[in-house]
């Protein structure tokens, strides 16, 4: 019995080792020689993705959230960020885009949030639960949140 619940945990944790090792696989790194900038960017989630880029000695990490709404957030500001402890990340300063789309959707909006050194520990160990641009919200599944977590997680020990 404790040896078969050791061999569960066991495979768990390879499994989830190996998945954390796959999404680092799936990063980004692209150059600018002539600006002197390093990147990295995670693929593309439903809602997130994660940015961090060396520049002039000093490291940006960056929170590109996208979300479709029915109401249209022209020249609007404020993305925040809600983690599953109730904690929230927020820059009610940070300007909105906004592009018609169309059909049932409507409209894409999108924000930036930076984060900074005491969010990012909160973001490498909280599942991001909700988003927010403007007025416009909308939930995030774990799975999205788990992937943000890991390519975070990940992002967190490149260098440039």
């Amino acid at each position: 019995m404790l040896r078969t619940k050791i061999t569960l945990l066991f495979l768990f944790m390879l499994r989830v080792t190996s998945s954390f090792s796959q999404d680092c696989e799936k990063i980004r790194r692209e150059v600018d020689d002539m600006k002197g900038i390093v990147s990295y960017n995670s693929p593309d989630l439903k809602h997130l993705k994660l940015h961090k880029t060396f520049k002039d000695g000093q490291t940006f990490f960056r929170l590109h959230i996208v979300i479709e709404g029915n109401t249209p957030e022209y020249s609007a500001k404020g993305v925040y960020v809600k983690l599953e402890d109730g904690s929230i990340l927020k820059d009610e300063n940070a300007p909105i885009s906004c592009s018609y789309i169309g059909g049932m959707s409507g409209y894409l909006i999108q924000g930036i949030l930076s984060i900074d050194d005491d969010n990012i520990d909160k973001l490498k160990s909280k599942k991001i639960i909700k988003v927010q641009l403007n007025n416009t919200s909308k939930e995030i599944g774990d799975r999205e949140s788990e992937k943000a977590t890991n390519y975070l997680n990940c992002m967190a020990k490149f260098e440039k």
